[in-house]
């Protein structure tokens, strides 16, 4: 048996993902302690499950951004300074309450610079999880908040490097928070997020057919699909009397954080009115029900299984939210993107790049432009043929099990020798051979 740590971002789609590793790591008789900001909640309950909430420092409150007010829109200086405090919160009190804990490896989100920071200040071995696209430098790609096509070009190269040194820029407060840590404990230096992933192992949602080309810098990746648990699973039918199978049907969300725009799904409802096609909205509990009888949509709700009615749709519209795009992309249901923060133009970029999807932006939202672009997906072939493609690559793609199986194949060869012994309690016959006949590569940088 061993001890695992789990820290990601207290964000629901975060929490999902890191949820269902937990599940897995719980049912193969590991124990998992989740290091997470207070006010953030798991929906699991297990002996074997701790969730350890971080305090807030006084010290940290109200810091100044550091003249980033004048130059930088309010949403990205909410943005970097919450990935600075956290970043202070964890390297101020995670180690701690790792070592009382006997931890024997972190499993970090790549946006949590601080599971890196503190894994390799304790001399943990740290497997990093891509809930979000992969933040893995590669110099062909752009950076994933952007909604740049791909060019693998020697011009598009060298637009990525500026793009780079752009982020670099904005996200200098949280940079200078990472050197100081780096610093303060004697690491090799960092100077970035990207700095703080792993480079032994980074476990990621995104399937190659849904990304950009990538070449050997990013061969440490691992894509295993959707992360799922069993928790988000129904038995209830999904659908009532008021949809009408021989209509075409169309779900749409935009996220947990962007559910509150009223203005788009009043937008989309008069679009599908137009086509004469059903919609059902879930605003993820962000509108007030007087605000959610206002959208002229089939039926509006706040919360709904959405992979079980993906199954029943022809169109899903979403944010770009990985996970909802993953889910429609599951049940090889064509996406309309409309991409309104983080990573979800990068994700809009792929999905159009594989034809899997179309993409509008928010500021150009009319609806002339949605009816045309519901219609097209709607009645060209192609979009559905190319997510039936992808839908199988993800049902083969192995999800949670196979990821917790590269988490114990670092843990077998980074890990400590007790954590080793306990192995042979917790793993199969056949998963031991496995683990024995693929040695682990230890990372180029030596970072953990």
């Amino acid at each position: 048996m061993s001890h695992l740590a789990l820290i990601c971002p207290p964000y629901a789609s975060h929490l999902r993902v890191f949820e269902s590793l937990a599940e897995q790591l719980v049912a193969r008789g590991h124990v998992v302690t989740f290091i997470l900001p207070i006010g953030a909640t798991l929906r699991l309950q297990h002996p074997n499950i701790e969730v350890c909430l971080l305090e807030a420092s006084p010290a940290l409150a109200g810091r100044p951004i550091a003249g980033l007010k004048r130059r930088l829109t309010p949403a990205l200086i909410q943005t970097v300074g919450d990935l600075t405090e956290r970043t202070d919160r964890l390297c101020q009190q995670a180690p701690g309450l790792l070592r009382e804990r006997n931890v024997d490896i972190v499993l970090g989100d790549q946006m949590e610079a601080g599971a890196g920071l503190v894994a390799a200040h304790l001399q943990l071995p740290l497997v990093s999880i891509a809930s979000a696209l992969p933040i893995d430098r590669d110099t062909g790609i752009p950076p994933p908040w952007l909604g740049w096509r791909h060019d693998p070009t020697a011009r598009g190269e060298e637009h990525n490097r500026v793009a780079e040194n752009i982020s670099r820029w904005l996200m200098r407060r949280h940079n200078r928070a990472i050197a100081h840590w780096a610093r303060q404990w004697g690491l090799p230096p960092r100077f970035e997020l990207h700095d703080c992933i792993s480079q032994l192992q980074c476990i990621t949602q995104t399937v190659p057919g849904l990304d950009f080309p990538r070449t050997s810098q990013s061969a440490h990746l691992v894509p295993v699909g959707p992360l799922r648990s069993s928790m988000d699973e129904i038995s209830s039918p999904v659908l009532d009397a008021s949809i009408d199978p021989a209509r075409p049907l169309i779900y749409a969300s935009l996220g947990t954080l962007q559910g509150h725009r009223l203005d788009i799904f009043r937008l989309l409802a008069r679009a599908c009115r137009r086509l004469d096609v059903q919609l059902i909205i879930s605003h993820c509990g962000c509108l007030t029900p007087h605000q959610a009888a206002t959208v002229d949509a089939t039926r509006v709700v706040a919360h709904i299984p959405q992979r079980d009615l993906l199954a029943h749709c022809d169109v899903c519209i979403s944010h770009g939210g990985l996970n909802t795009v993953l889910d429609a992309l599951s049940a090889a249901v064509p996406i309309l993107a409309i991409p309104l923060a983080y990573d979800q133009p990068g994700v809009a970029a792929r999905l159009v790049h594989h034809e899997l999807g179309l993409q509008l932006k928010p500021q150009n939202l009319t609806v002339a432009r949605l009816t045309s672009a519901l219609e097209h997906l709607l009645t060209a072939p192609n979009y559905r043929r190319q997510a039936l493609t992808l839908s199988e690559e993800i049902a083969s793609a192995g999800g949670a099990m196979r990821a917790v199986e590269h988490i114990e194949r670092t843990l077998y060869f980074q890990g400590s020798s007790d954590a080793r012994e306990g192995f042979d309690e917790v793993l199969s016959r056949d998963t031991c051979a496995v683990l024995l006949e693929t040695p682990h590569t230890p990372s180029r940088h030596g970072c953990p």
